[in-house]
């Protein structure tokens, strides 16, 4: 394949999302010139792109192919098999406001403020065509894209097709069922039922750690532009594209940035110290495509912070608030590290160690296990994508250098991954099994997930979804709030 067609895809796939927004919820005066900027910039980029990706057998292709359609199909993306409660009814309800309303929507005094990037193409072409079964179509269709377009970027890293990275992406993973065991979850042992429904990866209200292999099956529209996003930027390893993917990405993956923003800064750092003279380096600071990027952040960065739940931020003082029974805390959020992540750490640590980029994602990473924001622990388990990947890349890069033959990994080495890979397969086997059952068990109608009809009738979580309507100021619907004067 050639490169040049790939990485373009892999530019648009997360641009086109926010020209739909641009031209379709901002003031005009605003979201046209940012869109018609995005499409020069986003040409500019493309066009560094040379050569030819690493090539396979028409077989493992078309197997790649069809492991990625299966899984997301078995994930419930689409509505297609069994969708799991709770992020898919508000995810459903979220798509289907989209479907019915005009852009902006609106209900009342409120806005959907949310990072809904992932969700307009689909619904877009669902409002064209007047027809909601085929923008579930779509949703399926653009998520295999986006994880198709991020494996062959990350072959491209690695310099082979292999088959062998299928499965890790789909079966690596946080090591949930040792501490399910240890907790004696009542449910996993009074009969099938139960134990199908219970979530393992659920660390006590302390927070959790996702992996792929889970996050495709609650929030596949964070997981997917996020994968593809790390991807780009991992592979390219080069500013302009880590900042103008930033500014692509935060309305479908705004907290991988928390991460990747220090990726950024490490690479804008070296770009600008190996530029001469005090004009090439201004030059590279102000580039054009750096100065679009910021001024896409700051309106869609008004747009997310205007999320009645944005202002919630705060430390998890379950943690840090002095007294004995922190103790509980910390030993369970250690728990989290040693099962969630330090496997995986040991197994590849080999590479990792002289990656500047790990020890940027790791320690930056950190601090986010202390944060909370909005209604529920997600903040830490989604600010670790960038580093899980980054991890996942590591180890497909050990995957694809290992021949018996010719070079034999250590045979420590070996055991230690097949036991790592054995025991965090539980966790997504659990996932397909139960999708599986219920799919097959109950009438559609009962699983496929439509719990609210409108995401502004939601009562748990409403405040991350919604937000004031006239508190952002660049919407084309936006009208001051404040009282007019008499006579004026």
């Amino acid at each position: 394949m050639s490169r040049k067609l790939l990485y373009s895809f892999a530019l648009f796939y997360p641009a086109l999302p926010t020209v739909i927004f641009l031209l379709s919820w901002t003031n005009l005066f605003i979201g046209i010139p940012l869109a018609l900027g995005i499409v020069g910039v986003g040409c500019t980029l493309c066009s560094k792109f040379k050569g030819y990706t690493p090539i396979s057998s028409p077989g493992t292709v078309l197997a790649i192919l069809l492991c990625v359609a299966v899984w997301i199909t078995v994930a419930g993306v689409g509505g297609f098999m069994w969708q799991n409660e709770w992020d898919h009814d508000f995810r459903n309800a979220l798509f289907i406001d989209l479907y019915r309303n005009a852009w902006p929507v609106v209900s009342g005094d409120e806005m959907l403020v949310y990072y809904l990037g992932f969700w307009l193409p689909a619904a877009g072409i669902a409002k064209i065509f007047g027809s909601l079964t085929l923008g579930w179509i779509i949703q399926w269709v653009w998520a295999w894209l986006g994880i198709i377009t991020a494996l062959w970027i990350l072959f491209d890293y690695v310099g082979k097709i292999k088959f062998s990275v299928i499965v890790i992406l789909i079966f690596a993973g946080s090591i949930d069922i040792i501490p399910a065991l240890v907790r004696n979850v009542d449910d996993m042992r009074s009969g099938l039922l139960p134990f199908l429904n219970a979530v393992i990866e659920n660390w006590g209200g302390i927070g959790f750690i996702e992996w792929p292999d889970v996050m495709i099956f609650w929030v596949y529209n964070q997981f997917v532009p996020s994968f593809l996003g790390c991807m780009l930027i991992f592979r390219c390893n080069d500013a302009r594209i880590t900042i103008f993917t930033m500014a692509m990405w935060l309305l479908t993956a705004p907290f991988s940035e928390f991460l990747i923003a220090l990726i950024a800064a490490y690479q804008l750092i070296v770009l600008i110290s190996s530029q001469r003279g005090l004009s090439q380096r201004l030059k590279a600071v102000f580039s054009s495509t750096n100065i679009l990027a910021l001024l896409i952040l700051a309106v869609i960065g008004t747009y997310m912070t205007s999320n009645s739940a944005s202002g919630t931020a705060h430390l998890n003082t379950e943690l840090l608030t002095p007294g004995p029974d922190r103790a509980f805390y910390w030993k369970l959020l250690g728990c989290l590290l040693l099962f969630s992540i330090l496997p995986w750490l040991i197994v590849s640590f080999r590479r990792l160690r002289s990656e500047p980029a790990f020890y940027l994602l790791f320690i930056g990473y950190l601090p986010c296990m202390f944060i909370v924001m909005g209604d529920g622990q997600d903040f830490l388990s989604r600010t670790v994508l960038p580093l899980l990947f980054f991890i996942f890349v590591k180890l497909a890069q050990t995957l694809t250098d290992y021949n018996p033959k010719r070079k034999p990994a250590p045979r420590l080495w070996r055991v230690a991954f097949i036991i790592c890979l054995a025991l965090s397969s539980v966790t997504p086997l659990l996932d397909m099994t139960r999708s599986a059952y219920y799919t097959s068990t109950l009438p559609r109608e009962e699983w496929r997930r439509h719990g609210y009809e409108s995401i502004f009738n939601t009562e748990r979580a409403h405040e991350n979804f919604t937000g004031p309507q006239d508190k952002w100021i660049f919407s084309r619907t936006y009208h001051s709030a404040s009282p007019k004067l008499d006579g004026i």
